[in-house]
């Protein structure tokens, strides 16, 4: 097919739920207006070639699987051919990427260019995939990034809005559809996950009772967020954030950033506020309305944090051809 496709998919955040899904409560996971997106050419030679900006580029020969170039985009290279098999295409493609994200902030960038290359790739070769055939071929680069991914974060890309994941059920959406005017504020500091898992793990197990009541808090906060934010409570919904932060804070997966960033937002006039995804650095949300997020933006790059606003967004991944 000539001419470009391209597709762009929301990034995410976690509301609330993060680490008590691991012990089977629900978790909150919203998709931001925040992009990623994907432009693709089918072309007659038997590579793939992906690149994006900051990152350089790789290419896979198919007839040899020899590839060169930057392994940072080796997962998005496998996305498309994972998909030239799957459609029996012939050729290759040449991807380019970008982000209207920042990279490496709990946002979920990876999984939201995984969806945009998979989504543009299929409509270059003629073909319309089922949301079940793009969550696929997202998770083949999702799984060579993160090594036992949920597909949470794929599948928010895909959807969009407002969804809740449990671990023994999956997914399902929520009703949640109003405005959620977020501030998003990285400490610039990276994290592994599996390390703030354990460390809530043990904590946990060695808190006696009074952990046991902590996780159950956080799980009937996350019930009570997402009411508050269907009936547009954004003020309800404030105080159930910071409330959320302060039980995270207790099981030690919160930094002396994340707590700064928290406390200076809500001083600044944020409803509430605080640490989102696996916590130990990484990014934390301010629930801001109004002119009170410009007063949190100036305060966050005042400490040196790197801010931006963010809201939600209720459509998934696009894709068109010019």
């Amino acid at each position: 097919m000539s001419g470009v496709t391209y597709a762009e998919a929301p990034t995410k955040i976690i509301l609330s739920g993060e680490h008590s899904v691991v012990y089977g409560f629900p978790a909150l996971v919203m998709a931001l207006d925040l992009k990623v997106g994907a432009a693709v050419e089918v072309t007659e030679r038997d590579s793939i070639i992906a690149s994006s900006p900051g990152l350089g580029s790789y290419e896979l020969d198919l007839r040899s699987s020899i590839g060169k170039g930057d392994l940072r985009l080796l997962p998005a290279v496998e996305v498309a051919r994972h998909i030239m098999h799957k459609v029996g295409g012939r050729g290759g493609f040449n991807i380019t990427t970008w982000s209207r994200a920042p990279i490496a902030a709990g946002v979920g960038s990876s999984a939201s260019s995984f969806v945009s290359v998979a989504s543009s790739c299929f409509k270059a070769l003629g073909h319309e995939p089922s949301k079940e055939e793009t969550f696929e071929a997202a998770m083949v680069g999702e799984r060579m990034v993160h090594e036992n991914p949920s597909g949470v974060d794929v599948q928010i890309a895909i959807s969009g809005g407002v969804i809740r994941y449990v671990r023994s059920k999956g997914f399902s959406p929520s009703s949640i559809r109003g405005d959620i005017p977020l501030v998003v504020v990285n400490t610039g500091k990276a994290r592994r996950t599996g390390d703030m898992v354990a460390r809530f793990r043990t904590t946990l197990e060695r808190g006696g009772d009074a952990a046991k009541l902590w996780l159950e808090h956080i799980a009937l906060l996350t019930s009570y967020v997402e009411r508050a934010l269907e009936h547009d409570d954004l003020n309800l919904a404030g105080v159930l954030m910071t409330s959320n932060h302060l039980a995270l804070s207790f099981f030690g997966v919160s930094t002396p950033e994340l707590d700064e960033i928290v406390y200076k937002s809500v001083e600044l006039g944020a409803l509430g506020a605080k640490l989102t995804g696996a916590g130990g650095g990484g990014s934390a949300i301010a629930l801001a309305v109004g002119d009170i997020s410009n007063m949190v933006l100036e305060g966050m790059n005042q400490l040196g944090y790197q801010s931006f606003k963010a809201k939600l967004s209720n459509v998934g991944v696009k894709c068109w051809q010019e």
